[in-house]
């Protein structure tokens, strides 16, 4: 059987007091730990960045997870990062780390926004614009029309930029276009792909 006697184990969640934290090391500060995020996903991303271990083995095979590991590597205290993956008899090990190393800083500081305006837990997904198309786009040096997402406060030209984002994901040439060419590129799309695409056609003819 498996001994804990030497593992520092820290619960943050169950308590009455929702920012309280407990750690099975009593030399362990905690204060550091405290939140009331209602996520999971956050609250990993706070655990890992405290954590002073060289090597973390997050157990959480979420693209949400994967992709804010990714954005705040460079907070971190450790040298290596992997996300287990795979099942029980065939695990698999995502190297965070070694991801980083191939992104542009550009591509890891909008990788979020890039998640959320094309699909993510708590946003919808564009009609018929699938993650690897929308990755092509993002990485043809457009990722910067995501700039300004995720502040608190938006600045005046973000929704403009993002509409110009998701226009060029769906290969629309905004300033040749006509209402009568676009009826007929849509025809044979879903209603949303067709509201989508004159929501969009309407905001940048202003």
């Amino acid at each position: 059987m498996y001994s804990f006697e030497n593992t520092d184990i820290v619960f943050s969640a169950g308590f009455e007091d929702e920012l309280r934290v407990e750690s099975t090391n009593s030399s362990r500060i905690v204060s550091n730990l405290s939140a009331n995020h209602d996520e999971a996903d956050t609250r990993i991303i706070l655990l890992a960045v405290n954590c002073t271990a060289q090597n973390i083995i997050v157990m959480a095979p979420d693209t949400d997870v994967v992709l804010l590991l990714i954005h705040h590597l460079s907070k971190f205290i450790c040298q290596n990062v992997w996300v287990m993956g795979g099942t029980s008899s065939a695990r698999k090990f995502i190297p965070i780390h070694k991801i980083c190393s191939t992104l542009s800083p550009d591509r890891t500081k909008y990788l979020m926004a890039f998640h959320a305006v094309t699909g993510c837990d708590s946003t919808s997904k564009l009609a018929s614009i699938t993650k690897t198309a929308a990755w092509k786009t993002f990485e043809g040096g457009r990722c910067s029309l995501l700039d300004g997402l995720g502040q608190r406060t938006l600045p005046n030209n973000v929704s403009d930029n993002v509409e110009k984002f998701i226009v060029q994901l769906y290969k629309v040439r905004v300033t040749k276009i006509t209402k009568k060419t676009a009826i007929s590129t849509l025809q044979g799309y879903d209603t949303f792909v067709y509201d989508t695409f004159f929501f969009v056609y309407r905001s940048v003819q202003k």
